[in-house]
């Protein structure tokens, strides 16, 4: 499947990046303002890319995850055809009826699991056949239950199944085009969790904040795992259960239970007609995380609402599949990231990707706390900052001091050290 594309990317590199504002050339020095602010677009541009990159695996999960297997399909379509005008068929051929129907509506009729992302950024016409395909469901479902007996009317419903593969095909692939031109997972607000809830008495809603970020601490390396085969199905089933128990600390069940709706698709993986249960796990899994972060996000109004003190979202923010806690991270990273670009917006192409790679280690490192991953950061944003200036204008010794500091961080076999010893030199040639 091709890679999905932000808006704007599609007529060449620059485009993407019109949503930034250029600075405007002076008449004094014009011509190198231009080309330095195109150059900082293309950053910019590269930034983007990285972005892009970081959820092509979700992305495509989310469209695997409807494709139907198409050997089962055609015998749930054979199973209507031995007996013309007569519904005998034999428990295996039933199986294969009510599976291939329960697909339908999981995958694509159902608004409140996959086909909600989908359908808000699909075509009109998916709208139309998912509406047609949901009425055909609807009368083999009345064949399969016993409760139309008519032979004339077991003919016409014959018919309309003979025609349901191809539009289950039409609509599988309409949303799957949909969901690659979608960026992250997208719950369908009804299902979100409540606004407005209290805790149980006696439940302490700090430490009910650490379990449910420890919980999604552990999610968002699962969902790569899980589109890789790396996890088991099991897996991302005890998770599921382990979240949903801690949401048992609420005293209105549904939000546990909401939790248990978004996460439904894990409910059929044994479904024969699901060609990729790994890839639905992974989408239910994206969904899961989804719903704990805006738990998460709204623990503060919760532990006040049950009348205890005032708590921290403790927010995470995940970078290259590693994820970090506090909110300051998103605007540290954002700064240092400005002022790399800035720093290959100079022609110093080989220097911004040796910053871009130490702050990446920086983030992924397992074997930091968070104020040395802070300072470390900060340190990053240092040298960016005087990688812009003439050489002449740097400070040799304050160099020194940060390029070991960050050195001496680096612990044996962690990514912060193979980081520096790839790109040390780069980093060293800064000081005058």
């Amino acid at each position: 499947m091709s890679s999905p594309e932000t808006p704007g990317s599609e007529r060449g590199g620059r485009a993407g990046c019109r949503r930034f504002r250029r600075p405007r050339a002076r008449r004094a020095g014009g011509r190198i303002r231009r080309v330095a602010s195109e150059s900082l677009c293309d950053a910019w541009t590269e930034i983007e890319r990285s972005i892009r990159d970081r959820v092509r695996s979700g992305l495509e999960a989310q469209a695997e995850s409807i494709r139907v297997s198409v050997p089962h399909m055609e015998a749930a379509v054979r199973s209507f055809r031995e007996v013309p005008g007569s519904w005998n068929p034999g428990p295996e051929q039933r199986g294969y009826v009510a599976q291939f129907l329960e697909w339908c509506r999981v995958n694509l009729i159902r608004p409140h699991h996959f086909a909600s992302p989908f359908m808000r950024s699909a075509p009109a016409a998916s709208d139309r056949d998912a509406m047609l395909l949901e009425q055909g469901v609807q009368a083999m479902e009345q064949v399969l239950s016993g409760h139309e007996r008519d032979p004339a009317k077991v003919v016409h419903y014959q018919q309309r199944l003979s025609d349901l593969p191809q539009l289950m095909h039409l609509v599988s692939r309409e949303y799957a085009a949909a969901a690659a031109r979608d960026i992250g997972w997208d719950l369908d607000p009804a299902l979100g969790p409540l606004r407005h809830a209290v805790l149980r008495e006696g439940v302490s809603a700090r430490v009910l904040a650490e379990d449910l970020r420890a919980l999604d601490e552990r999610a968002r390396p699962l969902g790569n795992r899980l589109w890789t085969r790396a996890a088991g199905l099991a897996e991302a089933k005890a998770w599921r259960t382990d979240a949903w128990e801690q949401l048992q600390h609420f005293g209105d069940r549904e939000m546990g239970e909401r939790f248990l709706e978004s996460t439904g698709p894990l409910d059929h993986l044994d479904n024969r007609f699901i060609d990729n249960p790994y890839a639905v796990a992974c989408v239910a899994v994206g969904f899961g995380t989804e719903f704990l972060g805006k738990v998460i996000q709204g623990m503060p109004d919760y532990a006040a609402a049950s009348g205890q003190p005032e708590i921290s979202t403790g927010t995470t923010f995940n970078f290259n599949n590693s994820t970090v806690n506090g909110g300051q991270f998103a605007q540290t990273i954002h700064n240092t990231d400005t002022v790399i670009a800035a720093v290959a917006a100079s022609g110093q192409a080989q220097t911004a990707q040796a910053l871009k790679a130490v702050e990446e280690a920086v983030l992924a490192d397992a074997h930091l706390d968070e104020a040395t991953r802070t300072e470390l950061l900060d340190n990053v944003t240092y040298l960016s900052e005087e990688a812009v200036k003439d050489p002449s204008e740097r400070r040799a010794g304050v160099l020194r001091t940060i390029i070991g500091g960050i050195q001496a961080a680096a612990a044996s076999g962690s990514a912060l050290q193979q980081a520096m010893t790839t790109w040390g030199g780069v980093l060293g040639a800064l000081v005058p």
